[in-house]
């Protein structure tokens, strides 16, 4: 039995016909966590600060570089090149390209998500490093 080959249009009309689909759901999703949480994020910024103050306190060596490893997972120093060799992994590899433009998607979709947040809530960071002062 011979396999049946898909034409190309009709793939690239299922890749459109997917991303618009997730475009409108994650726009309407989005929309919604910001109208409801939006009022209410200027109210936080006094807390996080006493937040920060109360965790300082607690703070250690240790602790820190629990908290330094595990925070390296969310920098650009480790997502870039994991996204480039998912991907790089996908085409050549695996020879699935359909993942690989998934890949790439959440990719950029993810970077667009925390750029607009980070720029729709500014929050504050603690301008101080969370480590003890050594007297």
């Amino acid at each position: 039995m011979r396999k049946k080959k898909i034409p190309f249009w009709t793939g690239a009309g299922f890749v459109s016909a997917e991303v618009i689909t997730n475009l409108v759901l994650f726009a309407s999703v989005f929309s919604g966590i910001i109208f409801l949480i939006r009022p209410h994020v200027r109210k936080y910024k006094k807390k996080d600060l006493q937040i920060f103050k109360l965790i300082k306190a607690h703070t250690n060596e240790k602790s820190i570089k629990i908290m330094s490893f595990f925070t390296f997972f969310g920098t650009h120093t480790f997502f870039i090149p994991a996204n480039v060799f998912l991907i790089l992994y996908f085409l050549i590899v695996s020879k699935r390209s359909w993942f690989s433009i998934r890949v790439a998607s959440v990719a950029i979709s993810s970077l667009a998500l925390m750029f607009i947040l980070k720029n729709l809530f500014q929050r504050k960071r603690p301008s101080y490093p969370l480590k003890q002062q050594k007297v």
